[in-house]
């Protein structure tokens, strides 16, 4: 689903309802239209959702993403460009997969994807590329994102790209308590920066 979007929710009585209301005075609907479809799936139920990249890596979204990882086995996270809902909206948005899941062992393997383009330009209007011939397709890369998370359910081994990787978030944010989901915080070239950082035969300080 595609989650409200708009004002916040500032009623005491409806925010007491949620576990990511309760207590504040005020939440976006989005946020608690996670809670929401979590507590409508049954434990196995796979939930599709499309939502602010803030909640992703936002300090005031962390109990969202604690939320998240409580409760949902994550399977996929793709970053969408901040042009795919103009001219109606300028947003970062993602979309999430997530399976609702009572196992200790929780997004081992996480499929991140990372489209820069998705087949719309800034006005709305279709977006296509055309080759030698004049036939035209898409400008997009979701259909390569998808060829490559069809290979991870089927268990191949992809290798990381500018457009899709996996990656361990349970083993990232071990100790971390950022506990950031987006696409960049997991890409693998951070772990090999952060690797190398920390075998430095220099002393580093912090600037």
């Amino acid at each position: 689903p595609n989650p409200p979007v708009g004002s916040d929710v500032t009623d005491v009585a409806a925010l007491q309802a949620f576990e990511l209301g309760r207590g504040r005075p005020s939440r976006r609907r989005g946020i608690l239209f996670i809670e929401q479809c979590c507590s409508l799936l049954r434990d196995g139920g796979v939930l599709g959702i499309v939502i602010d990249e803030g909640v992703l890596n936002l300090p005031t979204a962390t109990d969202v993403r604690r939320f998240i990882l409580d409760h949902f086995d994550i399977l996929a996270i793709i970053s969408l460009p901040e042009s795919a809902f103009m001219p109606y909206a300028t947003v970062n948005a993602s979309i999430l997969l997530l399976r609702k899941s009572l196992s200790k062992n929780r997004s081992q393997c996480v499929f991140f994807g990372k489209a820069e383009n998705i087949g719309r330009k800034l006005n709305g209007d279709d977006d296509f590329l055309y080759d030698e011939t004049g036939n035209a397709r898409p400008n997009s890369d979701l259909p390569e994102i998808l060829k490559r998370w069809e290979a991870v359910l089927a268990n191949r081994v992809i290798e990381a790209d500018e457009l899709s990787f996996t990656a361990n978030v349970a083993e990232n944010l071990s100790d971390d308590e950022s506990l950031r989901l987006d696409f960049r915080y997991h890409h693998p070239s951070r772990n090999r920066s952060r690797d190398l950082l920390a075998h430095s035969k220099h002393k580093l300080l912090t600037l």
